[in-house]
This record gives structure tokens, sequence and C-alpha cells, in this order.
């Protein structure tokens, strides 16, 4: 499973990673999210947890790009914090202090005397000497920071979540087949989805795409029939879900 040391790991790798020269927003991050140019502090929280597993799909399968759409999700999950924050937890920050969130970091720790320590994109460097880079930040927890996105880490109990190979299945002809399908069939199946078949066979037919559908429909998730990164972490790590 993904935890939060996994996250930051990736996010440490990335420090000092810059915007191209004289080409304002344009990074290695905008290009892997689809949109290079625009502001990217969502775009750079939203890659190292795709990377490391646990994609946090409030706006597309691969993350969230636009702050606000971020923060809305985790309240929606139940998973927005506005007291103490924890290592790996994404700060949501309002600068201007309107009630809508403009930026976003990844918390690294926090100090003894209440300061938080993040991890940022898109972030201005201290002189002004090179364009905006992966930084860490120090500041205090004061007004602007509205609140902690936790994401879902430690809620297995009694079982591993095998590892998400990184592709994306969805309906095709003919029929995806592989052994990650069968793994996460035998799950859904022990959850109590109908995919339509009593024993898993590895083969993404209409009726998993449906009872896909289904289950991310039950779980809040995006309703697309996409077996992707954050469908999979969710089939082990959710506690209940409504069966059918």
């Amino acid at each position: 499973m993904t935890t939060a040391s996994d996250v930051l790991r990736i996010a440490k790798q990335e420090l000092g990673t810059t915007e191209g020269v004289g080409n304002d927003n344009e990074t290695k991050y905008g290009l892997w999210y689809g949109i290079d140019g625009d502001s990217w502090c969502a775009i750079f929280v939203s890659y190292c947890f795709y990377k490391a597993g646990l994609p946090l799909p409030a706006q597309t399968e691969k993350g969230f790009a636009y702050c606000p759409l971020g923060l809305n999700w985790f309240k929606a999950q139940n998973l927005f914090f506005t007291d103490k924050g924890q290592p790996g937890d994404i700060v949501f920050f309002d600068w201007e202090l309107d009630g809508e969130a403009n930026h976003v970091a990844i918390l690294e720790r926090i100090e003894e005397d209440g300061t938080i320590v993040t991890i940022d994109g898109n972030s201005h460097s201290e002189d002004g000497s090179t364009p905006d880079l992966v930084q860490y930040k120090k500041r205090p927890h004061d007004g602007q920071i509205m609140g902690f996105g936790r994401p879902a880490y430690n809620q297995i109990t009694d079982t591993n979540i095998p590892a998400w190979n990184g592709q994306f299945i969805g309906l095709t002809s003919p029929h995806r087949a592989g052994d990650d399908i069968k793994v996460w069939q035998e799950q859904m199946i022990k959850l109590g989805y109908n995919l339509g078949i009593l024993d898993a066979d590895g083969i993404f037919t209409q009726s998993c795409h449906d009872a896909l559908q289904k289950f991310q429909a039950d779980l809040g998730l995006t309703i697309d029939g996409i077996l992707g990164g954050a469908s999979w972490q969710a089939a082990w790590n959710q506690s209940q879900t409504k069966k059918g």
C-alpha cells in the first residue's frame, strides 16, 4: 500500500525542478497532466501521488489542476481536516482570505513552534534568480491555511493492496485480459459485485465495466468504467461499500 513516506520520497526527488527558462509555467508535470502552461502547484501534487500509486481523482484520473476542486473532493470524501496536519497531508492555502483555495503543497513536517514545512511546486525562488520551482517552504500555521486533505493511506486492516501496474483498463475489442484483471475481479467478487462470472477469468468484459461503474458510484469516484489507480486502490482501501 502507499504510505506518506512513499509520497514524500517521490516529492523530495523533484526538489529543484524548475519551469523552462523563459517558458512561464511550462514543466514536465504539465506535459504529464496534459495542460502544460497552466499554474502547476496542484499538478505537481497530483504527479507525486500518482507516481506513488495513490491517485487523487478530484478532476481526472491523474488528479487535479484546480485547487478548489481538490478541496471540495477531499471534503466530499470526509478526508479534510482543519486541525493539526500530518506528514503527507495536502495543505490548501487561501492567499486572499476570500474562502477560495489558490495554492496546495505537500506537508513534510510540523516543527515544535508550529511552523509547517512543505514541498511546493510552482513556488517562487527566494531571490528571484530562477524560474518557479519545486522547493521546501516554511510558513506559520496561520489563517491562510484552510486545512489539510488527508489521502487514504492507512485504511487497511488485515490485507495489503496488490501493486497497480499503471495501466488504465477499459472496454476494448477484443476484450483486455491479464493477471492484473483477474486479481481485481477476485477482489470485486469478494465485495459482492456481479461481474457476470462465478470465478475470476482475467477478462475485462461489459459486465466488469458495468460492475466497476456501480462500484465507482457507491464510493463517490469518477464514474467512467475505467480501472485506473483510484478504482484499483479503492477496491482494497475501503472498509464498507454498498453491494449488489
